[in-house]
């Protein structure tokens, strides 16, 4: 009998995830250069502070809008390369043969799906419950000096060590979400029934994975406010005081994003410096001019923290499918199914997305 395929298995995340990685890479660097070029600009004599402001609002700008950008990019084609025929064929017309008695042994060691921990993880892992915003930023900033201590504090129940060192999100998900094999094991209707239930839902877990992405664009959208709110907050004089008047007053965040000369004070209002440009001799002392540098690096942290709580689902959630996908086709295919030859056929909708960057 001629041989005909069933079910091709290709991990494309790993060539989505490159991508995404490289992309974020670049404009990472293309900040760090930018920001190194108009801190100089702020130490002369002539440098224009409202014309520095704009430069590091544009700035930042250019970085978010890159980010979504590639997070648009990812996410499309994550989306365009699930193959909906193939789930379809593999259940649809095959009630006998998965509604029956068979028992099936997986291979030794075979990465048989956990579906209750990934269900766990993808409803309960979410970025939505962690918005990055001005009303939180200066609690949130104390963990922001790394991705990783950002997300061993909000996220600590996914965090786990290894030879001392944490493990990435997608190496927690797969080592909860997977097991291996034993000699054993055999699978039954009731697992098929599990495992048929989850393919025909799949659309639910993309569905869930979704609400991460307008999770994302909530922040883009409140970064995108803030730069506008910000317009003509350092054009104001503060009072007597050293408080501005309310509608003088610059957030935290927003001051961090216009690169404005305000830091955060103990009770979280803004105050603004002393720009008087004689400076402290001293090679040790502090520099004021590293604040505003330090809180960009903060906003770049909470993305890479960000993305990476999103790839590592994207990544476990298109494996549990091909994982889920093989084995009830095994299933049917040992008991003489797919006896007519049906060739699964890949077919993807292809999108092009060049509009304002919001992540679909």
């Amino acid at each position: 009998m001629g041989k005909y395929v069933l079910y091709e298995e290709v991990d494309d995340m790993c060539a989505i995830e490159a991508q995404l990685k490289y992309d974020l890479y670049i404009a990472e660097e293309v900040l760090k250069m930018t920001s190194r070029r108009l801190e100089k600009q702020a130490l002369t004599e002539s440098a224009n502070v409202e014309v520095l402001n704009e430069a590091f609002a544009d700035m930042i700008q250019k970085y978010l809008r890159t980010v979504t950008s590639s997070m648009q990019k990812a996410w499309n084609n994550f989306k365009n390369k699930i193959d909906y025929v193939a789930i379809e064929k593999a259940i649809k017309g095959e009630e006998k043969y998965l509604e029956s008695d068979f028992k099936m042994k997986l291979p030794t060691d075979y990465l048989y799906p956990e579906l209750n921990e990934w269900n766990s993880i993808n409803e309960n892992c979410t970025i939505g419950d962690n918005l990055l915003s001005t009303a939180n930023y200066a609690q949130m900033s104390q963990y922001l000096e790394s991705p990783e201590k950002f997300l061993d504090q909000y996220y600590k129940e996914y965090v786990e060590q290894e030879n001392g060192k944490q493990l990435k999100f997608v190496e927690v998900f797969e080592k909860r979400c997977f097991s291996k094999a034993s000699e054993q094991q055999v699978v039954d209707k009731n697992l098929i029934a599990q495992y048929v239930a989850f393919l025909e839902g799949y659309k639910d877990q993309i569905g869930q994975i979704q609400t991460d992405i307008d999770a994302i664009n909530q922040v883009n959208s409140n970064m995108d406010e803030l730069i506008k709110q910000i317009g003509g907050a350092n054009n104001v004089t503060a009072p007597t005081n050293n408080r501005p008047e309310p509608q003088q007053q610059a957030t935290a965040a927003s001051a961090i994003m216009k690169g404005s000369s305000y830091v955060l004070e103990a009770d979280d209002q803004p105050k603004p410096e002393n720009t008087n440009k004689f400076r402290n001799a001293d090679p040790n002392a502090p520099d004021p001019t590293k604040n505003s540098s330090k809180d960009r690096q903060n906003i770049v942290n909470y993305y890479k923290a960000m993305t990476s709580i999103l790839t590592a689902k994207m990544r476990t959630c298109n494996k549990v499918k091909n994982n889920s996908l093989r084995i009830v086709m095994n299933f049917v295919r040992l008991q003489g199914g797919y006896k007519m030859a049906k060739k699964v056929e890949v077919q993807q909708s292809r999108t092009t997305n060049n509009t304002a960057p919001q992540v679909k």
